[in-house]
């Protein structure tokens, strides 16, 4: 069997999770989801040096568990919403790398510092496992949620530092980025260097703006206005997923065409 693999990169909106049954958000039937079994997450931190993800730090091995296993079921995140919609619209099983370090700066994640070099260890890791557990493994895709820690950067120097950890993933063997562009008003000119990036590199796609129409008011907004609700967690992951299988996604029956700048 195949599985495809995706990276969730990012500060503490793509590491941090909320503690809400993600099959009951809101008790909304539209905000719920029930993901196949047969989709995964990889959980790694006790075995690592940084302790940064609540999801994670709750785990006791490093390995690749169910997503509908009882722990992360319940805790929620992008996992789940994004297992269960590409699931859904694919027939096909994934894995979620979740690398996401809450408060970190997009110069963390590029080759040589420190969150790079714990991102590799968990892909790599992840894919090993996957592979001995006897899975084709399909190179999905990056699903980025990043930039409030440098809203006061340069759109240059973002740009520059962007670009950098795009070649790093590449390494890993992904050719396709998806950003979940940081709300304007948080996000500053890391938000405009996100719109320039999408533009400018092929592979990097600007998958989802959604996050602009997020209010405390509406729900999808926490109350520090800084963090997303799951509600707008699953809002993000839907878009993600619907844009990599609308637009990246090829059947195993067809040819792989070059990725294109759509």
């Amino acid at each position: 069997d195949s599985i495809y693999a995706f990276v969730i990169m990012g500060q503490s909106n793509a590491a941090y999770n909320n503690n809400v049954d993600v099959t009951t958000v809101n008790n909304d039937p539209n905000l719920s989801v029930q993901p196949e079994n047969a989709s995964y997450f990889f959980g790694y931190n006790q075995t690592s040096p940084i302790k940064y993800n609540a999801n994670h730090s709750l785990l006791k091995t490093a390995g690749l568990f169910p997503i509908t296993d009882g722990l992360q079921f319940l805790i929620g995140g992008y996992e789940a919403p994004f297992a269960s919609i590409f699931y859904e619209k694919t027939g096909q099983k994934c894995m979620i790398i979740n690398v996401g370090w809450d408060g970190q700066s997009i110069e963390m994640f590029q080759p040589g510092n420190e969150g790079y070099a714990y991102a590799t260890d968990a892909v790599n890791m992840a894919i090993s496992q996957a592979t001995g557990m006897g899975y084709d493994v399909k190179y999905g895709g990056i699903l980025w949620s990043q930039g409030e820690a440098n809203r006061f950067d340069s759109v240059n120097d973002y740009e520059k530092w962007f670009y950098n950890v795009w070649d790093g993933v590449k390494k890993w063997g992904f050719d396709a980025l998806l950003i979940s562009q940081t709300r304007s008003g948080q996000g500053g000119n890391a938000s405009i260097a996100q719109e320039d990036l999408a533009q400018k590199i092929n592979g990097v796609y600007m998958a989802t703006q959604v996050s602009n129409t997020f209010t405390i008011e509406n729900g999808l907004m926490q109350t520090d206005n800084m963090h997303y609700t799951q509600a707008g967690r699953i809002i993000i992951a839907g878009d993600w997923a619907n844009f990599y299988v609308d637009n990246l996604y090829v059947p195993q029956s067809q040819s792989n065409p070059l990725l294109q700048k759509i």
